[in-house]
């Protein structure tokens, strides 16, 4: 949640400073009407629109499979394009109601809720100070993990290469 949190903050603040360069199209638009959206896409590129671009998935998931046979893809790899093989669907845009408990749809409110409405997105569920302070003494060393978790994400790029190897090293971090 914290990494959804600042890179839609991110886009936000450049949606703000360079609004010409950046074209924002969400996934609700996106799975509900795919060839406006793509067609709209292409114009802001400033390239041709096919009508094979909505059945792209098709031939990704072909190739996918196709070298899933071989060495050459790694299990990571063959997930990574399986999952970019998958077209849209509007049954997908409400899927985390499935996934997430009550109170975890509560604490996305609390972290990530002035994104979303910035987004468009209006909270599930409305929190008094009394519940917010219950629901943070709840989630307290996750909330220390994650934003522990998410300091090193931001500034890891900004430590000397020697200390991020020796990160890599000692916390085992391979891909």
């Amino acid at each position: 949640m914290l990494l959804w949190k600042h890179h839609y903050q991110h886009l936000l603040n450049l949606k703000q400073t360079i609004p010409h360069r950046l074209l924002w199209v969400s996934y609700e638009q996106l799975s509900t009407q795919p060839k406006i959206n793509t067609q709209i896409i292409c114009q802001y590129l400033g390239i041709p629109w096919h009508d094979n671009m909505l059945s792209s998935n098709e031939r990704l998931k072909q190739w996918a499979n196709k070298h899933s046979q071989t060495t050459d893809l790694q299990a990571r790899k063959y997930k990574k394009w399986s999952n970019l093989a998958q077209t849209t669907y509007t049954h997908q845009q409400q899927s985390w109601r499935k996934h997430l408990s009550p109170q975890q749809i509560a604490l996305a409110d609390w972290l990530c809720g002035n994104i979303g409405k910035q987004l468009g997105y209006l909270p599930e569920t409305p929190l008094n100070k009394g519940q917010k302070m219950k629901l943070i003494l709840s989630h307290l060393p996750q909330l220390i993990y994650g934003y522990l978790a998410y300091w090193i994400y931001a500034h890891y790029y900004y430590l000397p290469l020697q200390l991020r190897m020796m990160l890599i090293k000692y916390l085992k971090l391979q891909r």
